[in-house]
């Protein structure tokens, strides 16, 4: 018998791959590396800055700079996708790592939140 916890989890997955896909496309969103959790999160891994500038301009939302590593930082935009017609929206992580000395665009900047 298959176990339906897991076929339940790999939908739930495709579901959210889709979403944040239509979301990708609808506004010509970079999407780079896209790894879905099974805590309904959705995590997008970028190698250029201005990715997630471009999500933070459309999608808005708040960033976090953490260290990671040495002379390195792991810049964070929270965000959501557009909702479903029950009014659900799924938590997307647009993530870049950057050198500590990069210069970081204003609009980003601005968006900092504290991280206890």
């Amino acid at each position: 018998m298959a176990d339906t916890s897991f076929l339940a989890r790999q939908q739930a997955r495709q579901d959210i791959t889709t979403a944040v896909e239509c979301t990708t496309n609808l506004y010509g969103l970079p999407l780079g590396r896209l790894e879905v959790r099974d805590d309904g999160t959705a995590h997008i891994f970028t190698a250029d800055i201005d990715d997630l500038a471009l999500w933070l301009h459309i999608m808005h939302g708040t960033t976090t700079r953490q260290p990671a590593g040495d002379q390195l930082a792991l810049w964070t935009l929270h965000t959501t996708t557009e909702p479903y017609a029950n009014g659900t929206t799924i938590p997307v992580h647009v993530s870049v790592l950057l050198l500590d000395t990069e210069v970081v665009a204003y609009e980003i900047t601005n968006a900092l939140r504290t991280v206890a």
